[in-house]
């Protein structure tokens, strides 16, 4: 991973509701998958799920078109393990874990992000649920990737091809490292490069107050693909990632993204 990073004591951050990231990319590797397909999903992040729907319908295609990382979380804890549940396996990967792979693995936590490795132990009959080696020991990671976020909001484009009334999108989810936007704007096309305006926000009851986010930043598009309105009128999704973020705005971002997903947890934990 690229960054400085820090060892530090995690042991404590092991428990029932904890926000994991499991690394699909060095799966990949150990599983014998090219370097070059390996490393253009390394590329990706759990905040850029690249989908490309021109791809064959073949594993190695489809590789490109699932993320570097998935999330899940802990369920069980114990001493020397723990077990999570994943969201989803990828396709790819489904059927090929086995006990004594090692796995990289990724804590979400409001105080940071931080890594570890651990032996996969068993999996379950749909290999959703993995029992893992627990750490006692990780890295606090200063090039932070961030599971994705569905908070809502609006974006506007901002570029010389921008035409009246064509310049705003919706915003569907937001990660430390793009986001997905609905828009009718009919000139983007991947691989455009703009300017875009973010504006989002949410209520944090348990604290009282509203938290918002403003912030301008560089992108680039990645993929596109229409998902409603008419031929006459489209509607499009659209995937962002960003550029040349600056670390202020990068640290916003992250910040923003570990309160809403904190007030997400504990909205779950009350409705349980």
């Amino acid at each position: 991973m690229p960054g400085q990073h820090q060892l530090v004591d995690i042991v404590h951050l092991f428990y029932p509701g904890q926000a994991v990231e499991l690394d699909c990319h060095s799966l990949y590797i150990q599983l014998g998958f090219s370097s070059q397909l390996a490393e253009s999903a390394r590329k990706l992040s759990a905040s850029e799920l690249l989908e490309r729907p021109d791809l064959p319908d073949k594993p190695e295609h489809r590789l490109r078109r699932l993320p570097a990382f998935v999330t899940g979380r802990i369920d069980l804890v114990s001493e020397k393990d723990f077990t999570m549940q994943l969201r989803e396996v990828p396709e790819v990967l489904s059927r090929r874990l086995q006990a004594d792979l090692k796995l990289h693995m990724l804590l979400v936590d409001p105080s940071g992000l931080f890594g570890f490795n651990g032996n996969l132990l068993e999996t379950s009959r749909h290999e959703q649920a993995l029992r893992v080696e627990r750490a006692l020991n990780g890295e606090a990671m200063n090039s932070r990737r961030y599971i994705r976020v569905a908070v809502r909001g609006r974006a506007f484009f901002l570029s010389e091809e921008v035409r009246e009334g064509e310049r705003e999108g919706t915003l569907l989810d937001l990660g430390g490292a793009g986001v997905k936007v609905e828009t009718n704007v009919s000139w983007l096309q991947v691989g455009d490069e703009l300017t875009m305006l973010i504006e989002t926000g949410f209520l944090d009851e348990n604290n009282e107050k509203h938290i918002s986010l403003d912030v301008t930043v560089p992108a680039r598009v990645v993929w596109l693909r229409q998902s409603g309105g008419t031929p006459e009128q489209p509607i499009y999704q659209v995937g962002l990632a960003f550029t040349e973020i600056s670390i202020h705005d990068q640290d916003r971002l992250i910040s923003f993204i570990l309160a809403y997903e904190e007030k997400e947890r504990k909205a779950k934990d009350l409705a349980r």
